[in-house]
């Protein structure tokens, strides 16, 4: 309360705003540890910026990548096992905006690895809001399921 003026940053320039890199945090630590509370606060900060970015969009860039995330499916890829180091490498050559991978080699009770892991076998779930797909073994398969394909 001794502060003269308290402001709220949230316009993007060369940097983003504080609010906006925080919004995109909360919205990723929401899919990785399934807190609602986390996924509630940044769809709220999103929505407080909404008459920005509409009349100014260049100004809200951060924001409006984290709204991407919200248009179409946001995949939450989860590969567990021994090879799972390498998975993930090979995984993330392929850029996927609305992604968030995790990976373990070991078994973990995290969220989104947890219940996955089986001991000598490297798995790759692809997960849209929690409701995953077949595993599968190969990177190849699972970018299948995000129906992204190589010739």
């Amino acid at each position: 309360k001794d502060l003269v003026a308290r402001k709220i940053d949230v316009d993007d320039n060369v940097i983003p705003s504080s609010n906006s890199m925080m919004a995109k945090n909360l919205f990723k630590l929401a899919h990785f540890y399934e807190n609602k509370h986390y996924a509630r606060s940044a769809r709220v900060m999103l929505n407080n910026v909404k008459p920005n970015a509409l009349n100014y969009p260049a100004g809200t860039s951060n924001w409006l990548d984290l709204y991407s995330n919200y248009v179409g499916d946001f995949y939450e890829v989860a590969i567990t096992g021994p090879a799972a180091i390498e998975k993930l490498r090979a995984f993330d050559k392929i850029y996927i905006p609305n992604k968030l991978t995790a990976g373990s080699t070991t078994k973990t009770a995290l969220p989104l690895l947890d219940y996955k892991f089986n001991e000598g076998e490297t798995t790759i779930y692809i997960c849209i809001d929690g409701a995953c797909k077949m595993p599968v073994e190969e990177v190849k398969e699972a970018l299948k399921q995000i129906r992204i394909t190589f010739e």
